[in-house]
């Protein structure tokens, strides 16, 4: 069992102090998300094995922040996108604390810091046939976001999949497009369910309208956040009897840490030159 260590978990909650400062000065909507919604119901705070918090944001609050964010965070603070970050590749926001380094793999050498996920939420149809279709449109879109940039270039054995990606998506811009112009076609205040459909569960990210609206307010590492109003139902959705820990050897997290550094922001030409 890999619990968080005390200096990272302290880094993360100041990230996302900064956040909702923010969220709150300019009337944005957010809530917690996945792990972190189930943290701070079983926990009260993150989850003593993970290492990141997830939260979400409904579309025209999520572009609104976009928007603003080079205005508003300061120097310490980056808010990345695709559209900001001509290396990022992934179809939702990183908030990065400026003053550490995280490369995440090796394979994936993008720099960045300590950071929290910011989802759009979007809204999804009600049939469940065009449901499926559209999150495995979206998500395949996105998978080939990376292998616009990445795959090639560090992993000789992913050649087919991109030339798949070449004759389909054609540009890392176009694969971009269809994953905004899928993600976005409903919009969120006006459908019984909505989606994160750039989540790491799939189906199990629709939720009912009325779970999130009107939004709870919960105590997360003796701060006050939004969630959903309705936990119990979109937990048990995504987890199904979330109240139960899981067996000691899964508690750890799921995400991986190349290079690390909680105290300096390194460029990468000094991590190249220190053999990474």
């Amino acid at each position: 069992m890999n619990y968080i260590d005390e200096k990272f978990k302290d880094i993360l909650l100041k990230i996302l102090d900064r956040f909702i400062q923010i969220c709150n000065e300019h009337n944005l909507k957010y809530t917690l998300l996945g792990g972190s919604v189930l943290g701070a119901i079983r926990h009260k705070g993150i989850i003593p094995w993970d290492d990141d918090i997830d939260v979400g944001m409904p579309r025209d609050d999520y572009e609104k922040l976009l928007s603003i964010a080079d205005n508003v965070f300061g120097r310490k603070y980056k808010l990345v996108s695709a559209y900001n970050d001509k290396n990022y590749v992934y179809p939702f926001a990183k908030l990065f604390d400026n003053d550490t380094t995280l490369i995440e793999s090796k394979d994936f050498f993008y720099l960045g810091g300590i950071y929290i996920d910011i989802f759009p939420l979007d809204g999804i149809p009600q049939n469940a046939n065009k449901r499926i279709h559209r999150i495995w449109k979206i998500r395949y879109a996105a998978t080939n976001l990376i292998l616009a940039k990445y795959s090639f270039n560090y992993k000789k054995q992913y050649y087919f999949r991109y030339l798949i990606y070449k004759t389909i998506f054609r540009s890392f811009n176009n694969a971009l497009k269809i994953c905004d112009k899928y993600s976005q076609k409903y919009p969120y205040s006006k459908q019984y369910n909505i989606a994160n459909y750039f989540g790491a569960w799939k189906e199990k990210e629709i939720s009912d309208y009325s779970w999130f609206n009107p939004l709870k307010e919960y105590t997360f590492e003796g701060r006050k956040v939004w969630g959903p109003n309705n936990y119990d139902a979109y937990l048990t959705k995504m987890y199904g009897d979330y109240m139960t820990p899981p067996p000691i050897e899964k508690r750890k997290s799921h995400h991986s840490h190349y290079f690390i550094d909680l105290s300096r922001r390194y460029t990468l030409e000094e991590i190249r030159q220190m053999g990474y």
